[in-house]
């Protein structure tokens, strides 16, 4: 049983090594098009909240990760620590009411104007 164990796990890292060589590729070589990644909804600005937001997913993900990695003989995941699930929650938060009030802010403020 130990040696399904260890096939398994060694399955999962080779899959995971691949899925991120392809994907990485795909990103030198123009593939994936990161253009208007960081736009903002008006042509030619740039958009705070979602820089923000890809820097503390990023960050949660690759802290979380290194958990994982320090730990690799656990037979579950970790939990993630509270400070992270609030970091990243606050995150979306964030870019969620920006979003809001770039739909919706101009004209509910006009409306109550008029």
């Amino acid at each position: 049983m130990p040696e399904l164990v260890t096939l398994t796990r060694v399955a999962t890292i080779v899959l995971f090594a691949g899925f991120a060589i392809l994907v990485f590729t795909r990103l030198l070589n123009g593939g994936i098009s990161l253009s208007g990644l960081l736009a903002g909804d008006r042509e030619g600005t740039f958009s705070a909240g979602r820089a923000q937001l890809l820097f503390f997913t990023s960050s949660g993900a690759i802290g979380y990760l290194v958990q994982v990695l320090h730990d690799p003989a656990a037979s579950s995941l970790p939990h993630p620590p509270a400070a992270l699930v609030t970091l990243i929650g606050g995150s979306q938060l964030v870019y969620l009411v920006g979003k809001a009030w770039a739909v919706l802010g101009d004209g509910v403020f006009r409306n109550r104007r008029s």
